[in-house]
């Protein structure tokens, strides 16, 4: 990672917080200096107080900035295509900073 100035993390949420790969994945590396942002895609909701706590799980292994981004994919059966979901993202988040 040390040649990028930002780092993306993606995972979906499961029981309402991202998966837990990416948190073992952000518990083993180190971000010094790095924009983080983390993106997630989820079929009913996420809770907030997980996102917070994933932000200061990176920013204690050296992120400068920290930015979520998530698209509500939709239930099994009921579910966006990835088409759909990338047209979403890009409406959503085209030019939005990475840094909060």
């Amino acid at each position: 990672m040390q040649h990028y100035d930002t780092v993306y993390l993606g995972a979906p949420i499961w029981l309402y917080s991202p998966a837990p790969p990416i948190w073992q994945f952000a518990k083993s590396n180190v971000f010094t200096d790095k924009r983080v942002v983390l993106f997630n895609t989820f079929n009913s909701k996420f809770e907030q107080h997980f996102i917070d706590e994933f932000e200061s799980l990176v920013k204690q292994n050296g992120a400068v900035s920290f930015s979520h981004q998530a698209i509500n994919r939709g239930r099994m059966g009921n579910q966006l295509s990835t088409q759909g979901m990338l047209k979403i993202y890009n409406q959503h988040y085209q030019g939005v900073s990475n840094g909060s």
